[in-house]
């Protein structure tokens, strides 16, 4: 037919040229759209974890079955189906009560065993890390879920990853692969990838151990991977752990400023203001810890005891010499707590700090009236000294909480936490001092010294060395 019409049609030539009907730039914008697709759905992967759990409103309902099952050896296997089975894998703890109960699932789960099971059973074991690793009854349980892992023949990649890693999921685990990220220089958030999961999953307990000896075995810390990691974590008792030893470090530095700037907001978005105790309390946390986070709540304390300070100083009362004293004061004894109390404009000059903005909100109380006049009132042990921002005034001080708790209750003007009639706190003639517990103090002559002496009297301490 070609020579009968004369048609010339040469086939390997139109092959050849038919790789050219996409231009380049089509197949880069193909290529592009496809890594976007890939980089998209690996994004929308990460926001989900990689085994979810079933919801727990059967648990009552199972854990009967199970009481039933215990109580009568004669009960058929068949009493159990499938998805109840799968359920126990995943609250496994919540289920047994003892060696028996961990020997009775253990039946169960091999009798009805499917390779998906070891989804429930890791996240049983990742969730509840400490008390299969150090309670016996629950460490022969923790020893099936291993064995389980180490037969696991199929082709997930989470438990494919965990099977090759199955050393970090042995007693003491969590630790050793802290030690392994630290020795090989990378980040904890690398964590969850390590044994197969993804970094949505860094909540699970089992990661703490392994959080702790990273950050404790590093000198410096990058502010915004511990945040991320400590957020992603997500575990009160281990912000504590970590951040805590973190303040403690920062406080030895010879320049403490940008350290404790970023563990300081670190500090307080995590573990909450240091001011309200239970923020900081130890419950649930070791002896070992309990006595660095203590030590830790009163170093964060003295810092943002300073900062306000130096806010109240410098912006409200504006005095460089009372500024002075009470830095040095704060760096001698415990200053236990400190309120300002101003007006609405008072309120908006220390909200302009950024850094302590909620923290200084709520260490402020307005007053009703619309005065220029703010007061600081600094608490140490059981007295309390009222510093104020007009020149002029004396430092009023007492020796029992009434004045603070009027500051609570709410006051119209700020000269109702003043008793001008009070003698003077300190009197002196030619050979002697006398050191009042009630009184005022004037900011004139040498009024520091006169103070130094009454801190060494009442409160056993020189302000000024």
């Amino acid at each position: 037919i070609n020579e009968l019409f004369g048609i010339e049609f040469d086939t390997n030539g139109f092959i050849a040229s038919a790789k050219f009907v996409v231009t380049d730039h089509i197949a880069r914008k193909v290529k592009q759209q496809e890594a976007d697709i890939i980089k998209c759905s690996k994004e929308i992967s990460e926001r989900f974890p990689t085994v979810s759990p079933p919801n727990t409103s059967d648990l009552p309902q199972i854990k009967k079955k199970f009481a039933l099952y215990k109580s009568d050896s004669h009960l058929s296997l068949d009493l159990f189906t499938d998805k109840e089975i799968r359920f126990m894998c995943y609250f496994a703890n919540q289920i047994a009560n003892g060696t028996e109960d961990y020997h009775i699932l253990i039946y169960l789960i091999q009798k009805h065993w499917r390779q998906s099971y070891l989804n429930g059973l890791i996240f049983c074991l990742l969730s509840n890390w400490s008390q299969f690793e150090f309670i016996i009854v629950a460490k022969e349980f923790k020893s099936f879920i291993l064995n389980q892992l180490a037969n696991y023949n199929g082709h997930r990649q989470h438990l494919c990853a965990m099977k090759s890693n199955i050393q970090f999921l042995k007693d003491g685990g969590s630790l050793a692969l802290g030690q392994f990220i630290f020795s090989n220089q990378q980040s904890i958030l690398d964590a969850p990838s390590i044994i197969g999961l993804k970094k949505r999953d860094f909540g699970y307990s089992y990661f703490s151990k392994a959080i702790q000896y990273y950050y404790k075995s590093k000198n410096s810390t990058n502010p915004s991977e511990l945040e991320e990691a400590l957020t992603l974590h997500a575990n009160n008792n281990t912000n504590k752990i970590v951040i805590s030893d973190k303040i403690i470090k920062a406080d030895r530095l010879p320049n403490q400023l940008p350290a404790t700037i970023a563990i300081k907001r670190i500090a307080l978005k995590l573990i909450g203001d240091p001011f309200v105790k239970s923020n900081w309390n130890t419950i649930g946390i070791g002896q070992d810890y309990a006595s660095q986070i203590s030590m830790a709540h009163s170093i964060i304390k003295r810092w943002l005891i300073k900062s306000y300070l130096t806010v109240a100083f410098d912006k409200l009362i504006v005095d460089q010499e009372r500024k002075d004293f009470w830095l040095k004061c704060a760096d001698r004894i415990e200053i236990e707590d400190i309120k300002i109390v101003g007006s609405y404009q008072h309120k908006n000059i220390i909200s302009s700090n950024l850094e302590l903005k909620e923290a200084l909100i709520n260490c402020f109380y307005l007053q009703s009236s619309n005065l220029d006049t703010c007061a600081v009132a600094i608490q140490i042990k059981n007295y309390y000294f009222f510093e104020f921002s007009m020149k002029g005034n004396a430092c009023y001080v007492y020796n029992n909480d009434r004045k603070l708790k009027m500051i609570e209750k709410g006051i119209r003007k700020i000269d109702e936490l003043k008793e001008t009639g009070l003698p003077m706190l300190i009197e002196s003639g030619n050979y002697y001092y006398s050191f009042h517990d009630n009184g005022r103090v004037f900011h004139m002559g040498n009024w520091e010294s006169r103070f130094n002496k009454w801190f060494k009297d009442k409160l056993g301490i020189y302000v000024n060395k």
